[in-house]
């Protein structure tokens, strides 16, 4: 059994992704709530950032630091296989703010599991389905019947020579267009579909799918979004506040994400929840514990007439300072500073299942 003190964690952030910008503000709130917080600082060994062009910095973690020390500043620096060797042989616990591609979507987490890096990556099916938005979508309107579908459409590039025939079940009525597989809410928008605004329509799917092999096209749910968080600890699942997410145009794209003042999110207590809104935590807990999520993530979903429909999963959500997860741990009186130590506690508390099976096959 594994003395959990006496483990080092190190962090890991930046990446390869369209989502780089947000592991670095993830990494920056962390790291600051960690100097100012965290009682066991003496446990962080290491920083290690990847660049876009996934080169990677390694740091001995320095409190006495600023967050952007760790990307300007190179105490050794590897290529990404020579950095998980590193890791490996250290035998370090990773806490990992990789989002998006190449961090989220199933490959890092299939290296940590084959290899043995030890770190908060999660699982491989959770994060690879959830990074397919239809096909998540379809998973849980699948299992839970409570949950409406929203009509989709795939788009992909041999699509756009018959896009007037592949967008006419959606003609006359508003939908939002969306990459199946980007995060931060990147390239979604809202647009009424007819026949002025086909060009439009057509080139806001071809810049899509410069970066995305799939781009969805969904009618337009006029309702209220809400999110949902769930975190493990000592393998529970807890299931966090609900959060309403209130916008001017009631669209929560890029813009109303990312920019202050273009959203509200206001926490929603256990006691004002209605039918709909108990049925979003109901069905977050068990899609969470379903598909074997670990350590956390938010689920999102949008109410309209009484009805919950699905959008998405995020099996690594923002931790940035002015993000929805940190504000659903803080109602719960979890700082993001606790994480780290909650997680390789989780880690402690997983049985590996054996793999080697003896049988015998017959040879001609």
């Amino acid at each position: 059994m594994r003395n959990r003190d006496s483990d080092k964690i190190s962090l890991m952030f930046g990446g390869v992704s369209s989502e780089h910008n947000a592991s670095l503000s993830s990494f920056a709130n962390v790291y600051s709530a960690l100097r100012d917080q965290a009682s066991d600082k003496a446990r962080y060994a290491n920083v290690y950032f990847i660049d876009r062009r996934g080169g990677v910095n390694q740091n001995k973690l320095d409190f006495s630091r600023e967050p952007h020390y760790y990307i300007t500043t190179c105490e050794r620096r590897h290529t990404l296989a020579e950095a998980i060797k590193v890791i490996r042989e250290n035998d370090e616990f990773i806490f990992s703010l990789l989002h998006g591609q190449l961090g989220e979507d199933g490959h890092f987490q299939g290296i940590s599991k084959a290899i043995g890096i030890r770190g908060t990556f999660g699982s491989v099916l959770s994060c690879s389905l959830s990074m397919s938005k239809y096909h998540m979508a379809q998973y849980v309107t699948a299992t839970h019947p409570q949950i409406e579908p929203i009509p989709t459409v795939i788009i992909d590039e041999r699509d756009l020579g018959v896009l007037v025939e592949k967008l006419r079940p959606f003609f006359n009525t508003e939908v939002v267009i969306k990459p199946n597989s980007l995060g931060a809410s990147l390239f979604t928008a809202r647009f009424l579909v007819d026949a002025f605004n086909l060009n439009d329509l057509r080139e806001h799917l071809v810049n899509v799918l410069r970066y995305d092999n799939m781009a969805l096209v969904q009618r337009y749910i006029d309702g209220k979004e809400y999110s949902c968080g769930c975190i493990e600890m000592k393998n529970t699942v807890v299931v966090l506040p609900l959060v309403h997410i209130q916008t001017e145009g009631n669209f929560f794209g890029h813009a109303e994400k990312h920019q202050k003042g273009k959203a509200d999110e206001i926490l929603v207590p256990d006691s004002q929840l209605d039918p709909p809104m108990a049925c979003i935590k109901e069905v977050s807990q068990e899609i969470f514990e379903k598909l074997m999520f670990e350590n956390m993530c938010r689920f999102d979903f949008i109410i309209s007439n009484r009805k919950v429909y699905f959008l998405e999963a995020n099996p690594i959500p923002g931790l940035m300072k002015n993000s929805i997860f940190p504000k659903m741990l803080k109602a719960r009186d979890i700082g993001v500073h606790e994480l780290p130590a909650i997680f390789l506690e989780n880690s402690m508390g997983r049985k590996s299942k054996e793999t080697l099976v003896e049988y015998d096959i017959a040879e001609e």
